[in-house]
């Protein structure tokens, strides 16, 4: 009887669990002229929007609307330690296998 409980509790406590794939943007896609730090405020801003699209959940024109808001409102908010929509805003379409359709 305990070593039911103890499987029956395992099983549960497995299929609950969910798998989060926590996309990064690929170093080799971003623009040359881009910093670390810069491509580390872009995927905090776009993660989300990153994994439901490998997930399958979001095409790539939804999904690049998306991140240019987020990007835009994060900056006009002075969340983004000083770099501009400009410097950021490519960092997420320059060749990012995330958002190939």
């Amino acid at each position: 009887m305990k070593k039911k409980l103890i499987t029956l509790t395992l099983i549960a406590a497995l299929s609950t669990t969910t798998t989060a794939f926590a996309a990064e943007i690929p170093r080799e896609t971003t623009p040359l002229n881009s910093t670390e730090e810069q491509v580390c405020v872009v995927e905090n801003l776009i993660s989300d929007i990153l994994d439901e699209v490998q997930a399958g959940k979001l095409g790539y024109t939804l999904a690049a609307g998306y991140a240019n808001t987020r990007i835009r409102n994060a900056v006009m908010a002075n969340q983004t330690d000083g770099n501009g929509y400009g410097i950021l805003s490519p960092i997420r379409t320059e060749r990012n296998p995330h958002y190939e359709g």
